[in-house]
């Protein structure tokens, strides 16, 4: 098993794009912590279907992001941004400004890491 600091899984592909959402995600807020998983199923707080929820335990232990492993990649890198944008802002649970405002920087991260790493054409640097 392949694994990387807390019992993480190491991607094996180099342009990973839920890696680089990650990575943005946590070069903008260094001290948010969170646990994410690919489900499923995932549902929302009334028991119906999402393609991505974010939970937050009681508890005060770090957040949980689960994306639905049954959509497509690319809808799924864009959910997982979401749901970090969710974690970066927890007092605004309505996709309101603080939250856009997240999601946009993480998007705008995200964009930044991919195009120093892959150039402009997304072809890996030689």
């Amino acid at each position: 098993m392949l694994t990387a600091g807390a019992g993480r899984l190491v991607s094996p592909f180099v342009n990973d794009p839920f890696a680089l959402v990650a990575l943005a995600f946590k070069n903008l807020y260094p001290e948010r912590e969170y646990a994410a998983y690919f489900a499923p199923e995932v549902e929302d707080g009334s028991g119906g279907a999402a393609c991505g929820v974010t939970t937050f335990p009681e508890d005060g232990s770090p957040p949980v992001v689960e994306v639905s492993g049954e959509i497509p990649i690319a809808a799924g890198v864009e959910i997982f941004a979401h749901e970090l944008a969710h974690v970066a802002t927890p007092e605004d649970r309505e996709h309101g400004e603080a939250w856009k405002a997240a999601f946009d920087r993480i998007f705008e991260e995200y964009n930044r890491i991919a195009q120093d790493l892959f150039g402009e054409g997304g072809e890996e640097p030689c």
